[in-house]
């Protein structure tokens, strides 16, 4: 059946019409996409401006309305992340942590503190998985290594943790805790010369109590583990 050529025009005009609605929607959409960015930027650069200059409550602002106009800013779920385990929100910071990570795969600063916390909760295991893929974007950073070290403490494995507390101190000379547990380790592998060094160098650093606690950890001859930091 032949359309007559009124219907044919009307439906030319429809889907015309449709056309254009639907190109202004993308329009739409891609401006308010593009506003809510701005937005979410400028929320983010006034926390981060803010700093301590603010309160606590007031950077948890700046940060939570970056993210209402922006949920794919990574670096803001993590620092918001920061800021409750900051006033003791640890269930909120880690995921916001979790968040950051799943936004951007290559944030090391979110695995890390992922890993930190397995670390603190006594999860190993855990641990060691977060704290490898910080490693994969990011392996020059103190922190991560000296961690690394006593999460391999937990599992005993005293060759890895003397590797990541020697890279510790080749990142930052003065990583007193690792130059600690370093003569620690030195010394449960019964290399006490190499673990005496260890209380030099803490001498030489003047920092005495360390240098005090590694030796009496020395003289007394303590080989089965090692204790937590003072």
């Amino acid at each position: 059946m032949a359309w007559s050529p009124v219907f044919k025009n009307n439906i030319i005009g429809f889907i015309g019409i449709a056309i254009i609605l639907i190109l202004l929607g993308v329009l739409y959409f891609q401006e308010r996409t593009r506003m809510n960015h701005c937005y979410g930027v400028l929320f983010y650069k006034r926390a981060q401006e803010c700093g301590d200059k603010c309160s606590l409550r007031q950077q948890l602002s700046y940060y939570r309305k970056a993210i209402y106009h922006d949920p794919n800013c990574a670096d803001a779920h993590y620092q918001l992340g920061v800021l409750y385990r900051k006033i003791g929100n640890y269930q909120q910071a880690l995921q916001s942590y979790k968040k950051a990570a799943a936004l951007d795969q290559s944030h090391f600063k979110a695995y890390f503190e992922l890993g930190l916390d397995c670390f603190q909760q006594g999860q190993p295991e855990y641990a060691t998985r977060f704290f490898k893929q910080a490693y994969r974007f990011n392996n020059n950073f103190a922190d991560l290594h000296y961690y690394m070290g006593r999460v391999y403490e937990q599992k005993r494995e005293w060759i890895k943790a003397q590797w990541h507390y020697m890279r510790t101190i080749s990142i930052e000379e003065k990583y007193f805790d690792a130059h600690l547990r370093l003569g620690m380790i030195y010394h449960l592998l019964e290399n006490d010369r190499l673990a005496l060094e260890q209380v030099e160098a803490l001498r030489f650093f003047r920092e005495n109590d360390r240098a005090n606690h590694l030796e009496y950890f020395i003289k007394t001859d303590q080989r089965s583990t090692i204790p937590e930091s003072q």
